[in-house]
């Protein structure tokens, strides 16, 4: 049987014996049971509301201190039982397993489905935490497979596929509590940056039939016709250098809104999701020649180098 499942049931048997022991005493005495709201609070799992009214009981009530007591040690029959899952949870962020973290939670969600302000904003750390497993793990099977693709020399295709990455992690960012004009801005410049990137790939068929009039002219012996494929070329390398342009200026604006939204953090904690557009745009720290704009560089400096070395020879 889960955790939770036993421990709700060792808290309702605990339960019904409170309120058998208390109700005998006060049907007795004619007398009204000052505990009939807290138990019933504890039976319907709302313990803040519950201890709340237990701590008045005993302050007004010093001689009922044993009654108190049984009913503090129902609730804290419930907190071990979640301290318990959530040394679990702990481990499980350590080992990378977000099933586990969400199994968990779920578990002490069954215990205490309205936790205090304090318990509510560790399960949302939790959730965010197993959900950034998962994102980076998207992320990175993303790249990886950009990856391949650039050292095959598919350089369109893999900064096409950046761009289906550009959602992974949003939701989270969006409900964060950034405030609904620094995530605005976010999207906004997330959108400009898929358009420009789209252009990018859009490029692919003019670019690659310049250089391949490049090619064909430097097989010929006509100055004019090697002229204009020239400067087919040349103009095919400045699109491709204002979209670069573009999408680093964009880049930039993501950083400087990565850097102040960290700072208004009391922890100082990255912003995942815009990490993830980093390293779609510039790579990851440990890997060379990968990203967008190290991509587009690529396309540039190789294209350009060939055009130089073929014209060269060509005279």
């Amino acid at each position: 049987m889960p955790l939770s499942r036993t421990v709700l049931l060792r808290v309702i048997i605990l339960l019904a014996i409170c309120v058998l022991a208390t109700g005998y005493v006060y049907a007795r005495g004619g007398a009204e049971d000052p505990f009939a709201e807290v138990d019933l609070l504890f039976s319907e799992k709302r313990y803040t509301e519950g201890l709340e009214k237990l701590n008045a009981i005993l302050k007004d009530n010093p001689e009922l201190f044993d009654q108190v007591q049984q009913r503090n040690a129902i609730y804290l029959e419930v907190q071990k039982a979640i301290s318990r899952l959530e040394e679990g949870i702990i481990e499980d962020i350590k080992n990378g397993n977000p099933e586990g973290v969400f199994e968990k939670i779920g578990a002490i969600r069954d215990l205490d489905p309205q936790p205090n302000e304090y318990r509510g904003k560790v399960l949302a750390d939790y959730l965010y935490e197993a959900a950034i497993i998962v994102n980076k793990k998207q992320v990175d099977e993303i790249m990886d497979a950009a990856l391949a693709l650039a050292r095959a020399g598919e350089y369109w295709k893999a900064i096409a596929l950046y761009t289906t990455g550009l959602d992974v992690g949003r939701e989270i960012f969006e409900t964060s509590e950034y405030g609904v004009l620094a995530v605005n801005g976010v999207i906004a410049y997330r959108n400009d940056l898929e358009k420009e990137i789209a252009k990018v790939a859009g490029t692919e068929e003019t670019f690659s039939a310049s250089v391949a009039g490049l090619e064909t002219a430097l097989t010929g012996e006509s100055i004019p016709v090697l002229q204009n494929a020239v400067d087919e070329l040349y103009l095919s390398l400045m699109t491709l250098a204002g979209f670069r342009n573009g999408i680093k200026a964009i880049e930039r604006e993501l950083e400087d809104a990565r850097t102040s939204l960290r700072l208004q953090r009391e922890d100082n904690r990255d912003i995942a999701y815009l990490r993830y557009i980093h390293e779609y745009l510039l790579g990851r720290e440990d890997v060379e020649r990968e990203g967008v704009l190290p991509l587009i560089d690529e396309l540039w400096k190789g294209t350009n180098s060939v055009a130089e070395r073929g014209v060269t020879a060509y005279f």
